[in-house]
């Protein structure tokens, strides 16, 4: 295994969802060489890590796209088009060419602790299964089935991420 070193740097309090969003696209590779200029241009200065109980959940939904790499991105991109539907294992495979259904839980093991980090309820789902192609079948659950859910079927939390997507990326 290769050597490990940690590195600990100071980041300002305002710049802290910045600094994962920068990291996690750097730690999975993303395309080209990403510095730390590059994503201050592209992060607006109001993306703070505090998160104010009043927002309603556009923003903080917004604020948790920003966190997301490119990939996740990807996966969620495909889930809310294809909501209330779901996604099969074998098309998210090909669409972020990946080495088989297996690396998929890989790429979203971190997207509830992202959520968690910019106030935003996560929920996916992943149970079921096709019964004619044995695929495991992924996308967006209804957000009405824990007490900490924000009430929402498939379809309206799929509208809500919708419009987070744009406020995030305009």
């Amino acid at each position: 295994m290769d050597a490990v070193q940690q590195i600990t740097v100071p980041v300002p309090a305002e710049r802290v969802s910045e600094f994962y969003r920068w990291f996690a696209d750097w730690c999975e590779g993303a395309e080209g060489q990403v510095s730390i200029a590059a994503v201050r241009e592209t992060t607006t200065s109001n993306e703070g890590s505090v998160i104010d109980e009043n927002d309603d959940l556009v923003q903080a939904g917004a604020r948790w796209w920003r966190l997301l790499t490119l990939s996740e991105r990807a996966i969620w991109n495909m889930w809310i088009d294809a909501a209330p539907g779901l996604v099969p294992d074998s098309e998210i495979v090909k669409q972020l060419n990946l080495r088989d259904a297996g690396s998929i839980r890989g790429k979203i093991n971190r997207l509830a602790g992202k959520g968690s980090a910019a106030g935003f309820p996560v929920g996916w789902q992943s149970h079921v299964i096709d019964p004619m192609t044995g695929s495991r079948m992924y996308g967006l659950r209804d957000m009405d089935q824990k007490d900490h859910d924000p009430g929402l079927a498939a379809s309206e939390y799929a509208a809500i991420l919708r419009k987070a997507r744009v406020v995030a990326q305009g």
